[in-house]
């Protein structure tokens, strides 16, 4: 079985010493311009997930961006041999290319706003639907406000955004920034400035800007 960190481009930097899973030693499978990095399992199966697995997918691939344009890709992604790995790689290979010029030195910075509590529909008498859709719809307009100050704050820096508005009730947003590595910090800055209660982290492999569906096409 071989396991798949990210897919990266062909430039001779070596590869880090790190170690893949399981203390898999890592090595790269070309095809065109651009190359997968892997690890080799004797195992038919992937291993179980584990923070500690988890963990060690993420350290190869943030390893990785230090010397090169990175293509993340999903923990879990697998192919059962080589055959197989070079196949999905060809399917797309045309792309990789571009893809991996639009990341390259750049990162995401992961946004979460959470939802206003204002005694919320949980509060109300049983049956008060009006009101209940008001709410609604008045959350809806807050996370939209929120999403246009931090996409306004952000403007001068970020080169491209992911938003979901309200994906959960505790949460009016969830966004996903890409900017240059070298202005983290200041973006950083600006999205807490953005005045809305959000919350930071990274900056992270670029995850949200690589294709995902594409790629995770590549998982056996």
């Amino acid at each position: 079985m071989i396991w798949a960190y990210a897919i990266v481009d062909a430039a001779r930097a070596p590869l880090p010493r790190v170690p893949g899973l399981d203390g898999a030693p890592l090595s790269l499978v070309h095809v065109g311009d651009a190359c997968a990095v892997v690890s080799r399992h004797d195992d038919a199966s992937p291993p179980e997930w584990s923070r500690e697995a988890l963990l060690g997918h993420e350290a190869v691939v943030e390893a990785l961006m230090s010397t090169r344009a990175v293509l993340p890709l999903r923990f879990g992604t697998t192919q059962p041999d080589e055959v197989a790995l070079v196949r999905a790689l060809e399917q797309e290979h045309r792309d990789w290319p571009a893809l991996l010029e639009r990341v390259r030195g750049r990162v995401e910075l992961a946004v979460t706003v959470p939802a206003v509590d204002d005694g919320g529909p949980e509060q109300q008498a049983p049956g008060d639907g009006r009101r209940y859709l008001l709410d609604k719809v008045a959350r809806h307009r807050a996370a939209v406000d929120a999403a246009r100050r931090l996409d306004q704050a952000m403007a001068p820096i970020s080169e491209a955004v992911n938003t979901r508005i309200q994906p959960g009730d505790d949460v009016a947003l969830k966004a996903a920034y890409l900017v240059r590595r070298t202005h983290a910090a200041d973006a950083r800055r600006r999205i807490e400035s953005a005045g809305v209660g959000a919350i930071c982290t990274g900056p992270w492999p670029p995850y949200s800007f690589t294709s995902a569906e594409r790629l995770e096409r590549m998982s056996a």
